[in-house]
């Protein structure tokens, strides 16, 4: 299992399986709390099943949408890459397929968000001559069937590896990156971007805390505040001013 989202009273549940060294997605649902569950077949693309997990789930009410893990190219760093994606208008009973061409190099989506009106799928690629994700990748849509890639330079360095919706409707992205001198050590610095932009100084630290797991889960709280984790390491947000956003 890769993911899991509560749609209503439904449970999905999202990853892949490996036969005979072929990867490919599935989806089971769950209407009691995990107790049971079914495969939801999931329509293939071009006649045959992506080879990638689900990678994880957004929701909007009834509507949901499930994005492949990994493009085409996300291990061989090929030129140009296809990813895919779900989506289910019914709660997860029904399922519509889809794919984006033209991924950069090292394409991976690691988190679906619906916010401010639109769709949002987020990962990251990497950048010319690198062999690990270092640049965060933002598509967007507005009806979770046509997507297209936004300019994400202005974030700066780093893949977007989790990400939720804080108390004012507002998304939060959780990025890490890997310093350039700390690579062999598999370290990750922790850097909490917005859409179209970086928020290094009012990030999840002063400076950004040097971390042996990168973040990967984010989730705002029934009080309000947001919570990141990773592996080995927790940040907890203030509680939300009136009227205001968060402050980490």
């Amino acid at each position: 299992m890769d993911t899991a989202v509560k749609v209503g009273s439904r449970l999905l549940i999202g990853g892949g399986q490996s036969i005979d060294q072929v990867e490919s997605p599935y989806v089971f649902a769950s209407d009691d709390a995990g107790k049971t569950v079914r495969r939801v077949p999931l329509p293939a693309i071009d006649g045959r099943q992506p080879s990638t997990p689900v990678g994880d789930f957004g929701v909007n009410s009834r509507e949901v949408i499930a994005f492949g893990a990994a493009a085409t190219n996300a291990y061989d760093f090929h030129s140009t890459g296809t990813i895919p994606f779900w989506r289910s208008a019914d709660g997860g009973v029904h399922w519509t397929s889809g794919s984006i061409t033209g991924m950069p190099p090292g394409t991976q989506v690691h988190s679906v968000l619906y916010a401010s009106g639109h769709w949002s799928a987020m990962g990251g690629y990497a950048k010319a001559g690198a062999f690990y994700d270092s640049l965060p990748l933002v598509l967007t849509s507005q009806d979770g069937t046509h997507w297209t890639r936004t300019d994400s330079s202005a974030m700066g360095t780093g893949e977007i590896t989790a990400a939720t919706v804080d108390l004012a409707g507002h998304p939060v992205l959780v990025g890490s990156a890997p310093p350039a001198q700390v690579q062999a050590e598999h370290s990750h610095s922790a850097v909490r971007f917005r859409l179209g932009r970086r928020r290094d100084h009012h990030g999840l630290a002063t400076r950004r805390p040097r971390l042996q797991h990168a973040p990967s889960a984010a989730a705002t709280l029934a009080d309000g505040r947001v919570l990141i984790a990773g592996n080995r390491d927790l940040w907890l947000s203030r509680s939300p001013r009136p009227g205001r956003g968060h402050e980490s």
